[in-house]
C-alpha cells in the first residue's frame, strides 16, 4: 500500500467506495462522510448508518441506496445527518469486542470527521 501510487489510491476510492454509495447524489458533506464509513466499515454498513440516521429501521435498513434514502436523505438538514450518522458510527464502535483495544483510534477518527464537517459547512 505504501508504494501504490496517490492517483491509483484516489480511482480506487472513487469507484470502489464514492460511487458505490452515489455520493454524487449527495450533499458533499454528507457524501465525505459516508465515503470515509464505506472505506472504514464496507459500502453496506457505512449506508445503513446512514439509514438509521435518517429514521429508517427494521427491514427498511438494507444498507442499499435508493431512491426512498436518498429522498429522506435530501429532505433532512445536512449537518443532523452528519451528526446522526457519526452518532451511528460511534455506537457501532463501542459496541465492538475490540472497543477496549482500537476504540481511541476509532474515537479520533469519528472526531477528526466532526471537525471536518464543521470546517466543511
Amino acid at each position: 500500500m505504501r508504494n501504490l501510487p496517490k492517483e491509483t489510491a484516489k480511482r480506487i476510492t472513487e469507484q470502489s467506495y464514492y460511487k458505490a454509495i452515489k455520493g454524487d447524489q449527495l450533499d458533499r458533506l454528507i457524501a465525505w462522510q459516508l465515503t470515509d464509513a464505506a472505506y472504514n466499515h464496507g459500502n453496506k454498513q457505512a449506508v445503513k448508518f446512514l439509514q438509521r440516521a435518517i429514521g429508517f429501521t427494521g427491514k427498511a435498513v438494507d444498507g442499499l441506496i435508493g431512491p426512498k434514502t436518498l429522498e429522506a436523505v435530501a429532505a433532512m438538514d445536512k449537518n443532523d445527518v452528519v451528526l446522526l450518522f457519526n452518532a451511528e458510527r460511534l455506537e457501532f464502535f463501542t459496541n465492538l469486542r475490540i472497543w477496549q483495544t482500537f476504540g481511541k483510534g476509532w474515537a479520533r477518527r469519528i472526531v477528526v470527521n466532526l471537525r471536518y464537517a464543521a470546517a466543511d459547512n
